[in-house]
């Protein structure tokens, strides 16, 4: 009898592993067969046919733990599945373990009081919508067929309504093209799939449009047996192409984007804003791909002051560096003592911790617009914690305050750093 039990699950498992190889990926205007998903979370009795969805907006929200933006956008999912559960069926998706999510799902701050289920240790859904990353959203429409593939920030009651009164929603392209180019050519003739025979001869430089399907990517790399140099900037913003071309010439990094000064008649260009548009659908539109080819002997420096020129020809900008007396914020020591770690008290043993003076500055720079520079001395870890939220971050008093007992202090000076100025040309 035993014999016969272990035999039966060999065979149902068997049977579930060739099910999976044979699906079919599903693709924009495919129809979702019938599914029984029965490992799924926070739902009664734990399992979800989908063919009893029909009739409903059905979003298949694909995540992970370790993926910050997809937790911090459920607490509006479930939101919208309130307002819209008889139009709207939001169910998110994870391949992870059954017991660590549970857990997860139970503490974490996004979740805890989640009425939206979730779905455990998948792999048939996977298998229908293959992806490289999260968050990754398909919509079903009501009759079962695939409409689109979006990220997070897409799930929200303007894109909702539209999917429910059947309106034309603006799908951002969600493709793969990574396998279609090969990166270690020259990319100008395959973009436009060229035949022509580029040689170590011909250089050139180009900046080209968005390339649906393909991550950003950066390559200086030499071409045909050493022959020719080549620098490769793919999907890349206008401030990253300056970010690249400003690293070249200067031997080192800008810095934080508080040392960015853009004073152009079109801003939304060169930097993101949330409130107005897509993130997927803004990159498309404002993000470029660069390439020049150049002899082997020519001196890397030149390569990156043709590209600064290029991007301010191209955009019509002007982009240079400047070094400019700015007011700061300055990290300093309060005694020129050496340094001596406090010890954490129970409460603030488990806040974050800026483990160096380095971390602290660069945590600022991230919340203020005002440069902050480390004039502190410090080589030793400082392990100083501070939540990663509070008023503290923007008013220097409050800051100093929690400083004070490491014996070190933020003061406001000017300071003469290089920034990167750009404007209208």
């Amino acid at each position: 009898m035993k014999n016969c039990i272990i035999f039966l699950i060999i065979a149902f498992a068997c049977l579930a592993n060739r099910s999976i190889s044979q699906v079919r990926q599903l693709h924009i205007g495919d129809t979702l067969p019938h599914v029984v998903l029965s490992n799924v979370l926070n739902y009664a009795g734990g399992k979800i046919d989908l063919a009893d969805i029909r009739g409903k907006i059905l979003i298949l929200d694909f995540w992970s733990t370790w993926c910050a933006p997809c937790i911090k956008s459920f607490p509006k999912s479930d939101s919208l599945q309130r307002k819209y559960a008889d139009h709207l069926f939001i169910l998110p998706v994870t391949g992870q373990d059954r017991r660590m999510i549970s857990a997860f799902w139970s503490k974490n701050e996004y979740t805890q009081s989640l009425s939206l289920p979730t779905v455990v240790e998948d792999t048939l859904l996977s298998a229908y919508f293959p992806h490289v990353g999260v968050p990754f959203v398909v919509w079903i429409d009501t009759d079962g067929t695939v409409m689109g593939f979006t990220d997070s920030q897409y799930v929200d009651e303007r894109n909702v309504t539209k999917a429910i009164n059947g309106k034309a929603i603006d799908w951002p392209y969600v493709g793969n093209n990574e396998s279609f180019f090969d990166f270690s050519k020259p990319m100008l003739p395959q973009q436009y799939q060229h035949d022509s025979v580029l040689t170590t001869k011909v250089q050139y430089r180009s900046i080209t449009p968005h390339l649906d399907g393909v991550q950003t990517r950066t390559v200086y790399d030499t071409l045909r047996g050493e022959n020719a140099k080549r620098v490769l900037l793919v999907n890349y913003t206008i401030m990253g192409l300056y970010r690249q071309a400003i690293r070249g010439i200067l031997g080192k990094a800008i810095g934080p984007d508080n040392r960015i000064v853009v004073k152009v008649r079109d801003p939304g260009r060169l930097i993101y804003d949330k409130t107005k548009h897509y993130k997927a659908s803004w990159r498309r539109k404002n993000t470029f791909c660069y390439e020049s080819i150049w002899d082997k002997h020519t001196d890397n420096r030149r390569m990156m002051e043709a590209l600064l020129a290029d991007i301010n020809t191209y955009f019509n900008l002007n982009g240079r560096v400047e070094n400019q007396p700015t007011e700061c914020l300055v990290l300093t020591r309060i005694k020129d003592v050496p340094f001596k770690e406090k010890p954490l008290g129970k409460s603030r043993s488990s806040l974050p911790t800026y483990r160096t003076s380095t971390d602290l500055v660069d945590a600022l720079n991230r919340r203020s617009s005002i440069p902050a520079i480390d004039e502190s001395g410090l080589t030793e870890n400082v392990n100083i914690p501070l939540e990663n939220e509070g008023d503290f971050w923007q008013e220097m008093g409050l800051l100093n305050k929690r400083l004070e007992p490491f014996n070190l202090r933020m003061i406001k000076t000017i300071r003469n750093i290089d920034r990167l100025i750009i404007t209208d040309h």
